[in-house]
């Protein structure tokens, strides 16, 4: 994205509504007995597909009726989601078993974590080093404050004082040669008339990433940011339609 977008500074990430969204359709597709990853390779593909219409209609234009406010709730919307995602996963740590030593075991990274993810982001506005250093602080302190978190939380010491809920992850799920299915996921295995229904949640999908990714372009394009970078929101978004692809024959996320 970063080599063929005319915004290379915007981050192409999964959000907190995508995720939501991924989590839906898959409690949509088991309980039917509908095979998940080729529905959500079709959904995929569709979301795809209108979001390359839409980038070749322009529509990326109507974000001029977008105002700050619009950015701010919409920024404002991320944020609730995942806090509420980060208190119900600590949540869970401390009802595991009524473990409260777990809980307590990762509440304390958590704070610390957002703690220093907070200081390190406001350290340009300290008197402390230079003002290169300042800024270098602030841009790349918070993934680092996350990196030595995580590098702490699995030591030996961590370990001894107790267990952290961790994200299962199935290595037989994984694709390419490693993993336990093919690279590219079998379009043809889901029936003919669920192909067309995938477009409905493709509807939805399209329009969450064209306000995520016209909103998150125009808050990275804002005037305090000084880029000198022009904009480019519909080749951003006919970017997004091809990675969006790519990403959903693979099976991988969006």
């Amino acid at each position: 994205h970063a080599c063929i977008a005319g915004q290379p500074m915007t981050f192409i990430g999964p959000t907190g509504l995508t995720l939501a969204f991924t989590t839906a359709l898959y409690s949509y597709c088991k309980p039917l007995g509908v095979p998940f990853l080729p529905m959500y390779a079709w959904v995929g593909l569709w979301t795809s597909a209108m979001l390359l219409v839409a980038a070749a209609a322009n529509l990326s234009g109507l974000i001029r009726y977008c105002t700050r406010f619009t950015e701010d709730v919409f920024n404002a919307l991320l944020s609730f989601n995942y806090l509420s995602e980060a208190v119900r996963s600590i949540k869970a740590a401390f009802a595991v078993a009524g473990a409260t030593g777990s809980g307590l075991l990762a509440l304390t990274p958590a704070v610390l974590t957002a703690w220093l993810c907070q200081f390190t982001t406001a350290f340009r506005t300290k008197r402390f080093l230079s003002p290169m250093a300042r800024e270098a602080v602030s841009d790349f302190g918070p993934p680092l404050v996350i990196l030595s978190i995580t590098a702490f939380s699995i030591t030996g010491f961590v370990a001894r004082l107790g267990t952290l809920l961790r994200l299962p992850v199935s290595v037989s799920g994984a694709a390419g040669l490693g993993g336990g299915r093919a690279l590219f996921v079998d379009l043809l295995a889901l029936p003919l008339h669920l192909r067309w229904l995938a477009a409905l949640p493709a509807v939805f999908l399209a329009t969450l990433f064209f306000l995520d990714q016209n909103i998150t372009v125009r808050t990275v394009n804002s005037p305090s940011n000084k880029l000198r970078k022009g904009a480019a929101y519909h080749l951003d978004l006919a970017a997004l339609a091809v990675v969006t692809g790519l990403a959903s024959v693979a099976g991988l996320p969006w």
